[in-house]
């Protein structure tokens, strides 16, 4: 079953990330080291595509565009990182950070993958929990990364839930 996610909302988030547009929409603007925003779907069965659209916040025009953005998973019931603003390191967090790293339970590792977002790219998440993994396209460009395959049996355990990083201010996702 493969389905497209455009029931998805923003949910979940620590104090530094700002959600609009009916929860269809988050930004960070202070200066908090990384913010975090979880969506409102459980992942247990089936294909799901996630498309989020990265845009920079109109009045913050003279920041440069360098997001530091982890993009991404970790289990529902997953809160090991709460009370420490590196919210990537989430024990059951896997991902993709926008400066080319792969993120596996926590544990980043510098890829450089090639679809790396620019402003205003269409990203998809695709989470494969039948094959447990994780796939990222982008739309502009049609680079798709290589699997992540999840360990949901010992650190990533089902449901999954759709998961979000942002370490600097003046950037924002928007969900499609």
């Amino acid at each position: 079953m493969t389905v497209d996610e455009t029931s998805i909302e923003f949910q979940e988030k620590s104090r530094s990330i700002r959600i609009r547009e009916n929860n269809r929409l988050c930004e960070k603007r202070d200066y908090e080291t990384y913010g975090y925003i979880r969506g409102n779907q459980s992942y247990s069965n089936g294909i799901h595509h996630i498309r989020m659209k990265f845009e920079k916040i109109e009045d913050m025009n003279n920041v440069k565009w360098s997001p530091w953005i982890f993009i991404g998973i970790c289990s529902a019931k997953d809160k090991s990182a709460y009370g420490d603003v590196r919210y990537h390191k989430l024990r059951s967090a896997c991902g993709w950070s926008t400066n080319g790293d792969v993120w596996i339970n926590g544990v980043g590792k510098r890829i450089q993958w090639p679809a790396t977002p620019i402003e205003n790219d269409i990203i998809q998440l695709i989470i494969n929990c039948d094959e447990a993994s994780l796939t990222l396209l982008n739309e502009r460009t049609h680079e798709k990364t290589k699997p992540i395959q999840i360990d949901y049996q010992a650190k990533t355990l089902f449901p999954w839930c759709f998961y979000l990083v942002l370490g600097n201010q003046g950037y924002r996702v928007r969900l499609l």
